[in-house]
């Protein structure tokens, strides 16, 4: 009888950020780090809602809406930092979320992570001078000019341009034609690449294809990638209901802070590693994986993601004590989120409302936002992972006519029902429904 797997995947790529694999500096980044777990997983929880594969960047958006928070004043910014748990008053929160991105910059274990922050302003628009200093002491951000009125076609290839060099070319076309109009004034991005190799790779030649367990009684053949280890490699914990394994990468396909990568070569190649405990490496990097057991709905386990439960888990983590055998899925996945209606649902509604008030951001007019989206990528491989994502926000004048109405993408790759109707007589001449067009 052929083996079935079931796996929940929940990818911490960067621990640091998030406060478990070491402790912050100070309190101030203590409050910092809780704050952005917690936010990270009240946006797990609205954009699981949807089925289907789910991966982004919870750090890339926080620091995207930390940017425009800098220059949020009045209820704009008390409903942007009750909704994104930022809970420290301005001055000291982009201290600290300075520090913690200088950290990571300059920190050699985790040079396999590269972070760029850009603000993209039309050219003549005069930003306060203490938003472009926090901005740009803080979050590395500069002002770069381009014309978004003459030519919105030319800035978006501008801006996509640097984000897909950003990124090692996984993120393409982040802001879609027609997303930027003539009236924009100024577009936050926040760029993330992360290319890791595992301390202990994969066989590439133990890959074999296996039964994944989409659902009880519906399988779907996978490639699954296989290692054993006879030392405490891995840290590892189970419950009633779930296990759970850490999976460190080593310091490996370092990515320079100061510059925008270049694509590292194909996660192929011979990589010769000594196995060694978890404890004496101590690895910043880890891919934590959850796996709810089999009578577990993974539902039912997405509703225990708290960060008081996911602080005692991640604490109780330890070296395997006995062989270990593992049996991962090699996969990759996108995603494109648009945030708006997340964000609102979360509590922040005024910054995108004509009662907005980023005042802090130009005295010249007022300010809101009219998008915010994000791209990702992920690919886990034999020898280690690929990630990255991009995010952007878009701010237009108050005073402008309502944004343009959406485009409607209407896809019929589905069962659905039609008919034919007299329109001048109401009558229904034929009705129908299609759901297998491949049969007559």
């Amino acid at each position: 009888m052929k083996s079935q797997s079931r796996l929940t995947v929940l990818v911490v790529l960067f621990l640091p950020l998030l406060g478990f694999a070491q402790e912050p500096a100070s309190s101030d980044e203590k409050s910092l780090t809780q704050g952005g777990t917690v936010f990270a997983l009240d946006l797990y929880k609205q954009l699981s809602a949807k089925d289907g594969n789910l991966f982004f960047s919870p750090s890339g958006i926080s620091t995207t809406l930390a940017m425009a928070y800098a220059g949020a004043r009045g209820e704009t910014a008390v409903e942007m930092a009750n909704a994104f748990h930022f809970d420290l008053e301005q001055s000291k929160f982009h201290a600290a979320m300075g520090a913690s991105l200088h950290s990571a910059r300059n920190d050699e274990t985790a040079r396999a992570l590269y972070q760029s922050n850009s603000l993209w302003l039309q050219r003549g628009f005069p930003l306060l001078d203490g938003f472009r200093q926090i901005l740009r002491d803080d979050y590395g951000a500069t002002a770069e000019p381009v014309d978004f009125k003459s030519d919105p076609r030319g800035a978006r290839a501008a801006i996509n341009h640097t984000v897909e060099k950003q990124t090692g070319g996984r993120i393409k076309d982040l802001i879609a034609p027609g997303t930027l109009r003539t009236d924009t004034l100024l577009v936050l991005t926040n760029a993330i690449y992360f290319h890791g190799l595992w301390s202990l790779p994969f066989d590439p030649t133990k890959t074999k294809p296996d039964n994944f367990e989409v659902t009880p009684g519906h399988n779907v053949r996978i490639p699954f990638m296989h290692v054993d280890s006879d030392f405490a490699h891995f840290r590892y914990m189970e419950t009633e209901s779930f296990q759970a394994l850490e999976m460190p990468y080593r310091d490996a396909a370092p990515v320079a802070a100061t510059q925008a990568p270049e694509r590292t070569p194909a996660l192929g190649g011979t990589v010769q590693v000594q196995e060694e405990p978890f404890e004496k490496f101590q690895p910043r990097l880890s891919m934590i994986v959850f796996l709810p057991k089999k009578q577990v709905p993974l539902a039912t386990f997405e509703q225990s993601l708290s960060f008081a439960n996911l602080n005692r888990w991640l604490q109780g983590l330890s070296p395997g004590a006995a062989p270990m055998f593992l049996k991962i899925p090699k996969f990759s996945a996108t995603s494109e989120l648009d945030l708006v209606d997340v964000l609102e649902a979360m509590g922040a509604r005024r910054m995108f409302s004509a009662t907005a008030d980023f005042s802090g951001i130009s005295n010249k007019m007022g300010l809101s936002v009219s998008d915010v989206e994000q791209k990702a990528y992920v690919s886990v491989e034999e020898k280690g992972t690929e990630a990255a994502a991009a995010t952007f926000m878009v701010f237009v004048p108050l005073s402008c006519c309502p944004p343009p109405p959406k485009p409607i993408y209407f896809y019929a790759d589905r069962p659905f029902v039609y008919l034919i109707r007299d329109n001048r007589s109401g009558s229904i001449v034929f009705l129908g429904r299609l759901k297998d067009p491949s049969k007559r």
